[in-house]
């Protein structure tokens, strides 16, 4: 894989930390570079057709956008091709040993993610989800607080407490880690093989400590959440630890079986909270030390005061900064921070967007501007749910935060609930 292709790689994963869909699909598909006559020639190697599906429905635009900055304007195509060895390799849904089942897990913890790199602030809420995981990583048998349910918006440091008591409980215990997608997914393909007892041994009999990333997903399936609720009272029986996160409460996963939002709420519930300014800060701090960027206070103070809804934002921005001033050989200095926030972060909202927005607005009596505002009356949300709908239909490509902040800054949460409300395609 070439230098700018694991750029790419990396700089998608740190854009989606916390997002196990994604996550998911690049840590499954290979990119490799080659060259023709037009140019570049960028190969994204894919394990199944359900990978290469969503690959083109919710990551090509971010590929060729990354790639494009990267390479300044230099011609590039992108090609999507099935690998039937890398197809065979994934779809095993069970290893043949145990310790090459708990090999395959480990290997999936981010060597970044230690409780150490983790800023909680001063958030009760934020300190009693890294408290309690650093307890728990210590002594995880037979506790109290086990399930431990960690929720919150997306992108602010769900995943990363998941990894750091993965990466502390691995040397001592048998652990799997996976997103609740990936159990679907496993689940589905033992039916279709006939390997239920395997898939119900490997996650029964080899687990001492089970985290699951994205307990949301298991919304849509039956099945899987019949296995889910065996697995989880196996290895709560025993004593074992179970670890969920998930973007809500146990009660608010509407589709989830009652039995298993009672069992997920037994334990302790944690909610992480978005950073304020003083915890932006430190945050800035702390990931322009890791990534080896001098940054001035002032560049910080400048980025810590934008309305940037989670940490894979202040993480993205910091990313482009580096890797603007790399390529333009250059010191980062406020002038060019501005500069790109006014590039990347401040566009004006597409006129196709702004049409729809107008549309919807005059339909139901009312003005653009009202549609996106705070307001919160009845028919006001109903034109607002609509014209999401409508931007998300037809721009699928934008992400829930961005859809946030054109109809006026929402949360991802919100987004999220309109979407799924009104009935809008599978965002995933």
């Amino acid at each position: 894989m070439s230098t700018i292709c694991q750029q790419v790689i990396q700089i998608l994963k740190d854009k989606n930390q916390g997002y196990s869909p994604i996550l998911s699909c690049l840590e499954a598909l290979n990119l490799k570079e080659s060259s023709s006559q037009k140019g570049r020639v960028f190969t994204l190697f894919v394990p199944s057709l359900f990978y290469k599906d969503r690959i083109e429905k919710k990551l090509i635009h971010s590929f060729e956008k990354e790639l494009a900055c990267l390479l300044s304007g230099e011609p590039f195509e992108i090609n999507i091709v099935v690998s039937k060895q890398r197809q065979k390799r994934v779809l095993s849904p069970v290893p043949q040993k145990q310790d090459d089942f708990i090999q395959q897990k480990t290997s999936l913890f981010n060597s970044s993610y230690t409780f150490e790199s983790f800023v909680p602030g001063h958030s009760e809420e934020n300190n009693l989800a890294f408290y309690t995981a650093k307890a728990l990583a210590k002594t995880p048998l037979h506790s109290p607080n086990s399930p431990f349910f960690i929720y919150g918006e997306t992108g602010l440091g769900k995943t990363h407490l998941l990894h750091s008591m993965g990466r502390k409980l691995q040397k001592t215990h048998r652990v799997c880690y996976l997103s609740a997608e990936r159990f679907l997914y496993e689940c589905i393909t033992a039916i279709r093989c006939g390997q239920m007892d395997d898939f119900r041994k490997k996650y029964r009999e080899q687990v001492d400590v089970f985290l699951v990333d994205d307990i949301q997903i298991l919304e849509k399936g039956t099945a899987s959440q019949e296995e889910f609720f065996h697995t989880f009272n196996v290895i709560h029986q025993k004593g074992g630890l179970i670890v969920c996160t998930c973007d809500r409460p146990p009660r608010a996963i509407k589709k989830l079986q009652t039995r298993l939002q009672t069992r997920l709420s037994g334990g302790l519930s944690a909610h992480i909270e978005r950073p304020k300014f003083e915890t932006r800060m430190a945050i800035l701090q702390r990931k322009a030390q890791e990534r080896r960027i001098s940054v001035p206070s002032e560049v910080l103070t400048f980025i810590a005061k934008k309305p940037l809804s989670s940490i894979r934002e202040i993480e993205g921005v910091l990313n482009k900064i580096k890797m603007s001033c790399e390529i333009q050989n250059r010191e980062p200095c406020l002038k060019t921070v501005r500069h790109i926030f006014t590039k990347n972060f401040s566009k004006g909202i597409p006129q196709e967007i702004q049409k729809i927005i107008k549309d919807v607005a005059e339909s139901y009596q009312i003005t653009p501007a009202q549609l996106c505002s705070p307001q919160r009356s009845k028919h006001i949300v109903t034109a607002r749910n609509k014209a999401l709908c409508q931007v998300h239909e037809s721009f699928p490509h934008l992400s829930l935060n961005d859809l946030g902040r054109i109809f006026g800054g929402r949360s991802h949460s919100t987004v999220l609930h309109a979407l799924k409300k009104n009935k809008s395609p599978s965002l995933f």
